[in-house]
């Protein structure tokens, strides 16, 4: 079997994986905001948009990113520049 031929199989894997992150990402959420944990917000919703954005979700990502990046700022968190330049990138 060539690297060729196992391309597709890697991309299987790879989207499996990234969609089973995005749940895992979805779950922290929603338990990041049911303890009312901003900063572990902030990291799952960063987890996700980045996570959607290579299922080729980049405006759902985005999103995501945006609404981390607007907790940061309320926070006055001085990890939001990271935000920043992701959101610049994309």
């Amino acid at each position: 079997m060539s690297i060729g031929s196992m391309e597709p199989i890697f991309l299987v894997l790879l989207n499996s994986r990234l969609t089973g992150g995005v749940r895992g990402y979805e779950a922290a959420l929603a338990l990041a905001r049911e303890i009312r944990s901003p900063y572990d917000e902030v990291r799952a919703l960063e987890g996700a948009g980045r996570s959607l954005a290579c299922l080729g979700a980049a405006r759902v990502g985005r999103a995501f990113l945006c609404q981390a990046l607007a907790i940061d700022e309320r926070l006055q968190v001085a990890d939001a520049d990271r935000l920043r330049a992701l959101l610049s990138d994309a």
